[in-house]
């Protein structure tokens, strides 16, 4: 099974199986949300205060943030988390799980292509990786 793989396809079964948030947890800080300041700055605000006001959901704010940055931009978005730092003791978190054979799967709310960037130093250590496309 690859680091962005499924263990839904698995016909493994496992005693324990860590799942971790990456955006601030893995991260010192919320990348997701850095990004999306940085990228989709002009409906940022406008699209948060809706939200707070109740007017927009969770899912339907990050839709309408994600979908605001052009899509030549997609590299730079990609670039905005290779110098954000990983959280001190990951990679000894992750060897130990490993050496205990105990999978770890990231789950994200931000996009794949920047997590799995971030991560691939990490990715024969990682069991899958879910987040959006």
């Amino acid at each position: 099974m690859g680091a962005i793989g499924s263990l839904v396809e698995s016909d493994k079964i496992y005693k324990y199986i860590v799942f971790c948030d990456f955006d601030g947890t893995i991260t010192v800080e919320e990348t997701f949300v850095g990004m999306l300041q940085e990228f989709a700055s002009e409906s940022y605000e406008k699209v948060e205060n809706q939200l707070i006001a109740g007017n927009l959901t969770l899912r339907d704010a990050v839709c309408r943030l994600v979908e605001s940055i052009p899509a030549n931009r997609h590299s730079e978005v990609v670039e905005y988390i290779k110098d954000k730092p990983i959280r001190k003791g990951f990679s000894e978190l992750l060897i130990y799980l490993q050496r205990h054979q105990i999978p770890f799967v990231v789950v994200s709310g931000g996009l794949i292509d920047s997590v799995s960037t971030k991560l691939r130093p990490y990715l024969h250590l990682i069991e899958a990786i879910y987040a959006a496309k």
